[in-house]
């Protein structure tokens, strides 16, 4: 997704990134065009126990379902799919079925380019959910994220979104300013 001062580059869903943040509308960075060649986020896992970079989310707490595989318990992890959880956190669940997403890219006059994406969490236990993210540049050069999550099961959904933005906060050049729309350096 990009405008005349923006780039947003948006992770594949099908990529292996871990089983804890949605991987729809997953953000890896956004440039300024014409200004600074790093990015305002970092692009590279900064953990080595889990794949955590750019601007992503989580819904937390995940369904716990009566299902034990392998001896552990199993979640329906909300934009991500079904996982088994050997330990007592998430960092490291391990998957058993990934949901698929649509992705589809829409323009229009006042929007350069938004992204939207789908998925559908199949019904297990009475949970279920239509997950939309819908990733907007504006020509005011604002990126916008919107989520919708439905409800289409027979049990409720306990949840909330837990936003994570990692951004990069060094490293960058000197002189390199996040001036939007591009302007006179102030300082």
């Amino acid at each position: 997704a990009e405008n005349e001062y923006l780039k947003v580059i948006l992770v594949n869903p099908e990529d292996k990134l871990g089983c804890r943040f949605t991987k729809g509308a997953w953000i890896k960075n956004i440039y300024l065009k014409g200004g600074c060649k790093s990015g305002l986020l970092i692009d590279k896992s900064i953990f080595d126990y889990h794949t955590a970079f750019g601007f992503t989310e989580e819904f937390t707490p995940s369904p716990k379902l009566s299902e034990i595989v392998e001896g552990k318990p199993v979640f329906a992890n909300i934009g991500v799919g079904i996982v088994k959880r050997p330990g007592q956190s998430r960092f490291t669940d391990i998957p058993l079925r990934l949901f698929p997403w649509k992705i589809a890219i829409q323009d229009s006059d006042t929007q350069k380019k938004t992204i939207v994406y789908s998925q559908k969490g199949e019904n297990r236990e009475g949970f279920s959910y239509t997950l939309t993210k819908t990733v907007t540049v504006t020509d005011e050069a604002i990126v916008k994220l919107v989520d919708t999550l439905v409800n289409t099961g027979t049990r409720k959904l306990l949840t909330q979104v837990y936003i994570h933005p990692f951004f990069a906060t060094g490293g960058t050049p000197e002189n390199c300013w996040y001036t939007v729309p591009p302007g006179k350096k102030t300082a």
